[in-house]
């Protein structure tokens, strides 16, 4: 297994899964750690007995969970993980680690989103995002959403989906899912309800985001995805098409359009053409502003020393 404190490029192996209380598919997540498969599980329903976590083998990895009722989230890293329990965000439904690599930071969360809450998100989760957002810290979040909505790969869209929505793009975080791959699977449905969700400091962090297709024993699937931690810092400018104001954009784009004129020569289509797409491209640009990211890319070479040297001459060009 990797030992993320050494002097090479770190990458921390993620899983997100919700167990359902299942023996089978606690046992499995167990073996995965031991064989360093993975390195961090954010865990949605695990099994418990008389109160606490049942299943997860203290002699691979370590077990953060509240303790002041019987749980519905925790995190299990493995011991090669040098992390540390946020007490003050440590929940029934919601559990938070910071990770250590280096003079670096990381919070790593499973949230579980019960259906029968009346809105999603829980306040506790509103907190964490303020609590990382103020100290600059990145944060990304497994979690359980029970909510439906196409920005994530859902088939349709429900009032929980539409209000978590609404919470993901007020707060300025971002959702992680590619395609539509379903997330949860029984024999008569399948829907994407589970979702990996991020800030913008670490959202570039997060690489190979995927839904694993290997058994999980559970009616979830294992989501598994790279925490980049040994990399270059670049600032670079992107769009998130998923924070478009749709309205916003149709009003433009009627605007610039204008009543339909019907082309008779071939210049006359050209410039048809040309003035069309110049208007959506000037709606879309308005309408999903460029937000600024610190990216990360991979070099061979690059180690926790180095960080930090560099932090120390933060002028110095990397």
């Amino acid at each position: 297994m990797a030992n993320l404190n050494a002097s090479s490029p770190l990458s921390l192996k993620c899983t997100q899964i919700n167990l359902q209380h299942c023996i089978a598919a606690t046992s499995l997540i167990s073996q995965q750690l031991a064989a360093g498969h993975t390195h961090a599980v954010l865990i949605q329903e695990p099994w418990v007995g008389q109160g606490s976590v049942k299943g997860l083998s203290r002699k691979w990895g370590h077990v953060y969970v509240s303790s002041d009722q019987t749980p519905r989230a925790c995190i299990y890293t493995s011991k090669q993980v040098t992390a540390t329990k946020l007490t003050n965000f440590c929940f029934r439904d919601l559990v938070a680690i910071k990770v250590t690599v280096g003079r670096s930071c990381y919070i790593l969360c499973s949230a579980y989103l019960p259906y029968e809450s009346p809105t999603p998100p829980p306040r506790q989760l509103m907190e964490l995002v303020e609590w990382c957002k103020s100290n600059n810290l990145p944060l990304i979040v497994g979690c359980d959403a029970n909510a439906h909505h196409t920005c994530w790969g859902s088939k349709d869209v429900n009032q929980r989906g539409q209000d978590l929505l609404e919470f993901l793009i007020s707060s300025g975080l971002d959702i992680l899912n590619r395609g539509t791959k379903p997330t949860f699977v029984t024999r008569n449905r399948q829907e994407v309800i589970d979702i990996t969700i991020s800030n913008s400091w670490s959202s570039h962090l997060v690489t190979n985001w995927r839904v694993s297709s290997e058994v999980s024993m559970s009616d979830h699937r294992h989501i598994l995805f790279n925490l980049e931690t040994g990399t270059v810092p670049v600032e670079r400018e992107y769009r998130n098409p998923k924070l478009t104001v749709w309205s916003t954009y149709k009003d433009i784009l009627s605007r610039n359009v204008g009543p339909p004129v019907r082309p008779h020569t071939i210049p006359q289509i050209e410039s048809s053409v040309k003035n069309l797409t110049k208007a959506v491209v000037h709606a879309y640009e308005q309408s999903c502003p460029v937000r600024k990211v610190r990216s990360r890319h991979r070099v061979p070479w690059w180690n926790p020393e180095l960080l930090t040297l560099r932090k120390k001459a933060p002028s110095a060009d990397v």
